[in-house]
């Protein structure tokens, strides 16, 4: 029950605080259980012999953890707090890695509990686009039950890749895909998550065209399905047009600016503030092109606000805002940190890409674009944890002894 634990205080410790004010009480819970996991997962994975799938997997997480120690040992200018994102994030996805090998033959059953998930996030997340508590936050970007516009587009871009991926694949079209599908599309347009929405297209683009020239049955689905699915996007537009009287080409040019003057001027002040972010994190990387400037530190060290706990002066909380996780890396550990994470990254994506469904290659590859515009996979709290849930379980999933088990 490991995994649905913390799949369940992700979403809840995540939730909108218009409707719950208690959500960020359950990160601490969340930790209780991953330590958990990973104690009950030593005392049976340890004396296991297991596929070269896993050992892959496990020994590359591990070459990428000990390129960040040795960079931060010789580079970090808070190397306690280093040491504990580190620590932090490689007992996280260990803990995943080995609670997912014993029970994952249960395929089908997985597959249910994310969906679920999923459904009952967009689902329950439906009504609120009609009151002011799905707008909560800044009274504009719509974030359903989750406390935030961009996180709610997040777990929608991810969801959404995988579905017309489904889409293609799948012999015959049910009508509750499609509406989930539907639903994905609105919601995620409501919340204007441009990083979303640009990840969600681009993961699924990119598997598309991969799969089209590898495998026959995606060809046929490409053909058979797209026109069908170009046509009832069309009629579908058509009728909101109509009903509602929306002006299309308006409603995209609102959606790239976040609506209006105001909007606009906070998209300029946006891109400066990231072009300015971007700009000193590569200096720091010209700086110091091998080893970074230490895992998980802000870019300018008087902006790094760490908090220690009152008993043992861990360095508890240590919040820092990168616009790309992949220069922020560069920065934090050199060519290094960014050369083990991109060998770990592509034995996960070529073995979904070879051997998984068109869903889940689209999936993959939306969580690692989602990483260009929001840095959240080394955070396993919230979604980052959630996005490593579903990265190990299509990875596994890849390996045909575990699959045909």
């Amino acid at each position: 029950m490991a995994i649905e634990s913390l799949v369940l205080v992700s979403v809840v410790s995540s939730l909108n605080t218009g409707l719950y004010a208690g959500a960020g009480s359950f990160v601490f819970l969340k930790w209780l259980i991953v330590m958990g996991a990973l104690i009950s997962g030593i005392r049976t994975f340890a004396f296991r012999k297991y596929s070269r799938c896993i050992k892959l997997l496990i020994g590359s997480l591990l070459l990428f953890v000990s390129s960040l120690i040795v960079t931060s040992l010789f580079n970090s200018y808070a190397l306690d707090v280093s040491m504990f994102k580190i620590f932090t994030f490689l007992l996280g996805v260990l803990a995943i890695i080995m609670c997912f090998v014993d029970s994952f033959y249960r395929y089908e059953y997985w597959w249910a509990w994310f969906n679920a998930v999923f459904v009952v996030i967009i689902v329950s997340s439906l009504p609120l686009t009609l009151l002011y508590v799905g707008y909560y936050l800044n009274g504009r970007g719509f974030q359903g039950i989750l406390n935030q516009p961009q996180l709610y587009g997040l777990f929608v871009a991810v969801y959404g890749a995988f579905m017309f991926g489904e889409l293609i694949e799948k012999k015959r079209i049910s009508a509750f895909l499609v509406f989930m599908l539907l639903a994905a599309i609105i919601t995620l347009f409501l919340s204007e998550s441009r990083t979303g929405v640009m990840a969600c297209a681009l993961g699924f683009f990119f598997a598309v065209f991969y799969k089209f020239f590898t495998q026959a049955s995606t060809r046929l689905g490409v053909f058979k399905k797209i026109p069908i699915v170009m046509l009832g996007l069309i009629v579908f537009l058509s009728v909101v047009t109509l009903v509602y009287g929306v002006d299309l080409g308006s409603a995209v040019f609102d959606f790239m600016i976040k609506g209006g003057r105001e909007g606009a001027m906070q998209i300029v002040d946006s891109v400066e503030t990231r072009s300015d972010a971007l700009r000193i994190s590569l200096n720091n990387f010209f700086n110091h092109p091998v080893g970074g400037i230490g895992f998980g530190l802000a870019s300018i060290p008087a902006f790094m606000d760490v908090y220690h706990d009152p008993y043992f002066n861990i360095p508890i909380s240590a919040p820092v805002e990168k616009t790309n996780i992949y220069i922020g890396l560069l920065e934090e550990s050199g060519i290094a940190g960014v050369t083990a994470f991109m060998l770990l990254a592509w034995f996960i994506i070529s073995r979904v890409a070879r051997h998984g469904s068109l869903g889940a290659l689209s999936l993959i590859l939306t969580i690692f674009i989602l990483g260009m515009g929001e840095a959240f996979m080394f955070s396993i709290n919230g979604f980052g944890g959630f996005a490593w849930i579903l990265i190990v379980f299509l990875y596994l999933r890849s390996d045909p002894r575990i699959r045909n088990r």
